[in-house]
């Protein structure tokens, strides 16, 4: 049905609204955003869901960084937390670095964390 057959009054849906979404969801990437745009509203309560079960918070990756240096273990960073571990925080040169990176990491960690989750509503939508 195009348009012009549409009865007066009626308006298809528009995709792409992130209305439904949090505010925090804007520091995710682009291509997120867009396939986050692309979902039907009930996916996008499964993505809220799931990406909110698997996120890190930076404020406490931050505070885990100053405190106790275990924040990479918790971003998926084993080999080089136990590397962190072993020279002392790289000979406390490295403390001082992460406290830099570490929000990029986050970050980085929380972007993958929602391709994988929106791989996963793709991959269960198929399924159907």
């Amino acid at each position: 049905m195009t348009t012009s057959d549409q009865p007066e009054g009626s308006q298809q849906p528009e995709h792409n609204q992130l209305t439904t979404l949090p505010a925090d969801f804007g520091k995710l990437s682009p291509t997120v955003a867009m396939a986050i745009g692309n979902m039907t509203p009930d996916q996008r309560d499964i993505f809220d869901y799931e990406y909110r079960k698997k996120k890190r918070s930076l404020g406490a990756m931050m505070t885990l960084a100053i405190l106790f240096p275990i924040h990479f273990f918790f971003l998926d960073k084993t080999g080089l937390g136990i590397a962190y571990l072993l020279t002392g925080g790289f000979f406390l040169i490295g403390w001082i670095v992460f406290m830099f990176l570490t929000p990029g990491m986050v970050r980085e960690y929380n972007d993958a964390k929602a391709n994988e989750v929106i791989r996963n509503i793709r991959y269960a939508s198929q399924q159907n």
